[in-house]
């Protein structure tokens, strides 16, 4: 049985990589539910969504965009299995001053403050079968496509919050 989120179930995605192209985020946070959500449904963990569709929009490589959030969201889901019952995952999107952030957020072990500055470094990783290059190459793409990607937490215990910030994409041929 294919796990979703799994390598195969990712490149039928990735047909094309490499194409940037207007894209509506709200769709590619869908896709990547999608992706993982037999995982959730097998581990009993609770997806939150809190995101309205057209409300922007990124010029993004869509593929890299959904692995990205892929590996946040599996990310998010194995750092909920430790809590015997009420594992959460969400997601929210939020448009300001020019920028979609996307959050993928969970209540699970957490993240101790010292490891936060380290969380997108070659090789650094705090699971045992880990390898520490998901991170990584999630802040390479988002910092191709001129976003930005930032982790946040309380602390152990207390779950985490990843945040991918993109810039909206404004057609300049519009009228201001």
């Amino acid at each position: 049985r294919r796990q979703p989120g799994s390598i195969s179930t990712q490149q039928e995605y990735a047909v094309s990589g490499g194409l940037l192209e207007r894209v509506d985020p709200s769709e590619v946070l869908d896709a990547a539910v999608g992706l993982v959500r037999n995982l959730c449904d097998e581990y009993r963990i609770e997806m939150e969504r809190d995101y309205r569709s057209g409300v922007a929009q990124v010029m993004v490589d869509r593929q890299k965009l959904l692995m990205i959030l892929v590996n946040l969201l599996r990310n998010a889901g194995q750092a909920v299995l430790k809590r015997p019952a009420g594992r959460r995952v969400g997601l929210a999107m939020s448009v300001a001053e020019g920028e979609v952030s996307m959050r993928i957020f969970d209540n699970g072990e957490g993240i101790a403050r010292h490891h936060l500055p380290k969380l997108f470094s070659f090789g650094f990783t705090t699971k045992e079968s880990g390898h520490g290059f998901g991170l990584h190459s999630s802040a390479n793409a988002v910092a191709e496509m001129g976003g930005r990607i930032r982790a946040a937490s309380d602390g152990p215990g207390k779950g985490a919050t990843f945040t991918v910030t993109l810039p909206v994409y404004r057609d300049d041929r519009e009228a201001p």
